[in-house]
């Protein structure tokens, strides 16, 4: 994750934020939540696996490096409202600490170390996802960090995590501002790689930034490689704003023409050229797959040319027979035709007037 923040409010600060932060190890408590081991750590903080002992259940405990402020809260509140499949749930918000579902399997990230995923995979986790972010959206949420890393593979299918650099947009972020003057200015929040053009700028974000890093998901799913890379930060945002990745058709022979057109509009530099929204592309994605099902002639399968079986001659009984017989009646007129121009009459005799001449 990659932060630059210039904020007044900042500058002014006389101490940091990690010196609200309590050590946390196996065996500690947090609120009603018992630390059982860690589970990872990222550029935002740590990741727990707990024991809720109000429930009795297993869950997983997101500490940040950083307390949150009103805002992170109330969106928070409106993430933990969501209430889909493939959105990770989230249950309580700490002072700086988020407590959601665990959730059992391996990030997307770990799977495409292993190899590029099957066309099918691609298609079936990236409907998943834009069907999550499509629910994101309906509640004015943009998640500005949809990356391999935060999306869980389960034997169920994906799971979208970590909604904590989530964004009001449109209406819900007016009416957020209402409550609340933001202080942060010029803020680049995000993973370098899966950003869009204009978050790595800084500018205004609305849903179509999401629709951007889902084509970097999608793309380094269907490759094996991320779409943008570089020795630095400064080297991959300049990919991501200014340079047009190699197509991702290129990269592996066997990838459906119309997968690789969705992806090119979906990381076009200009948002007014990409998907409008994530229902749209989640509809491209699966009307591709459902011809490829059924093998329509969108279908890459139903491109191949049917076999040919080699034609069989069949002889029917007596045709050559028959062929050299009318073959000696040709030759006969031939012969016979120059006499008759000639005058040398010819009669031709009857099967029975040539029997009784050889008989004599």
């Amino acid at each position: 994750m990659f932060t630059v923040q210039r904020s007044n409010a900042m500058l002014a600060a006389p101490e940091t934020a990690e010196t609200t932060l309590t050590l946390v190890t196996a065996g500690k408590r947090l609120g009603p939540y018992e630390i059982v081991a860690p589970l990872g750590a990222g550029g935002m903080g740590q990741v727990f696996k707990a024991r809720d002992s109000r429930l009795g259940r297993a869950v997983a405990i997101k500490i940040s490096k950083h307390e949150f402020d009103g805002r992170f809260e109330r969106e928070a509140r409106a993430i933990s409202a969501l209430n889909h499949p493939h959105i990770c749930t989230l249950y309580d918000v700490g002072p700086n600490y988020l407590v959601m579902e665990l959730v059992e399997g391996e990030t997307l990230a770990a799977r495409i170390r292993r190899g590029p995923l099957t066309i099918e995979s691609v298609l079936c986790y990236g409907i998943q996802i834009a069907s999550a972010l499509a629910a994101a959206h309906a509640q004015g949420l943009i998640h500005r960090d949809l990356k391999p890393g935060n999306v869980m593979v389960t034997r169920a299918g994906v799971k979208v995590l970590d909604f904590g650099l989530a964004k009001f947009a449109g209406p819900a972020a007016a009416a957020a501002n209402q409550q609340q003057v933001l202080t942060v200015e010029e803020t680049v929040i995000g993973t370098p790689a899966y950003m869009s053009p204009e978050q790595a700028r800084g500018e205004k974000l609305d849903e179509r930034s999401d629709i951007f890093s889902l084509g970097c998901v999608l793309y380094a799913a269907a490759t094996g490689r991320a779409t943008f890379r570089g020795d630095n930060t400064l080297a991959i945002l300049h990919q991501v704003t200014t340079v047009e990745p190699p197509s991702a058709a290129s990269l592996r022979a066997d990838l459906p023409p119309e997968l690789d057109a969705i992806l090119h509009r979906a990381l076009a530099k200009d948002r007014d050229q990409r998907y409008c929204s994530a229902t749209e592309i989640g509809a491209a994605m699966e009307a591709l797959r459902d011809s490829m099902s059924t093998g329509n002639p969108l279908s890459r399968q139903a491109e191949r040319p049917a076999s040919r079986e080699p034609v069989k001659r069949v002889i029917v009984p007596g045709y050559r027979r028959r062929r050299r017989i009318s073959a000696i009646h040709v030759i006969g007129i031939l012969v016979l035709a120059p006499r008759r121009r000639a005058g040398r009459g010819y009669r031709v005799r009857s099967f029975s007037e040539s029997s009784s001449k050889r008989r004599s």
